[in-house]
């Protein structure tokens, strides 16, 4: 099928029977976090719509998801062309101990989401040891921590996700991430997908970090 962005009227595409003369590769994304703006100047035709998005985000926790919402927050006509691939299926066990600072949830405010549907326990302090030195939090009429397991508070914002239009396919393990001259092919054991922008929020020890910086340590 034929996909045209939001294009102005300068870019300009030749027709012929309903049938695309020329394939006319995607220019690079150009967007403006700070003007909330975003332009693109292209028209494509694709054979496979579901393995091409423009922006794909490898990894579904709030890293990634936080990442989409974000992005969409700037520039609403994003939501169709943002992917993300999670290798695991919501809900997912996650070894973490679950506090939310308050900066988390302001963060979460802002994208108009209340963390307070998901099951928690407040903290009303937090004491921190390092190097044998301690130090003792509180937060003046507030919470200083919000406690919530991981595998409710990922479905819970995975679901939010989807509510505001952003695709998540799960079940998806990426193999390797190869950039070439018109964006970059991601490798999974359900096929390839490419993109014009991958962000990785797959964790420290992720594909990401070991295609990008293969020779550092895994932690």
């Amino acid at each position: 099928p034929l996909f045209s962005t939001h294009s102005p009227s300068s870019c300009i595409g030749h027709f012929s029977g309903g049938e695309a003369s020329t394939r006319l590769q995607p220019q690079p994304l150009q967007i403006d976090l700070q003007k909330q703006s975003i332009s693109q100047c292209s028209v494509f035709l694709w054979e496979n719509w579901g393995m091409e998005k423009d922006i794909l985000i490898i990894g579904g926790g709030p890293s990634g998801l936080s990442t989409a919402l974000h992005l969409m927050k700037a520039a609403p006509h994003l939501s169709t062309r943002i992917l993300i691939l999670e290798k695991m299926h919501y809900p997912r066990p996650k070894l973490c101990a679950g506090g939310l600072v308050l900066d988390a949830e302001i963060i979460l405010q802002r994208l108009g989401l209340d963390v307070s549907e998901v099951p928690h326990v407040d903290a009303s302090a937090a004491h921190f040891d390092f190097e044998g030195k301690g130090i003792k939090i509180r937060v003046p009429k507030s919470h200083t921590i919000r406690v919530i397991r991981r595998n409710e508070f990922d479905h819970w914002l995975a679901k939010k996700t989807r509510e505001a239009g952003i695709e998540i396919r799960e079940g998806i393990a990426v193999k390797n991430i190869i950039p070439d001259q018109d964006g970059v092919i991601v490798e999974t054991d359900q096929g390839d997908f490419r993109a014009q922008i991958v962000v990785g929020a797959d964790g420290s020890n992720g594909i990401t970090k070991r295609i990008v910086l293969p020779n550092t340590p895994v932690y």
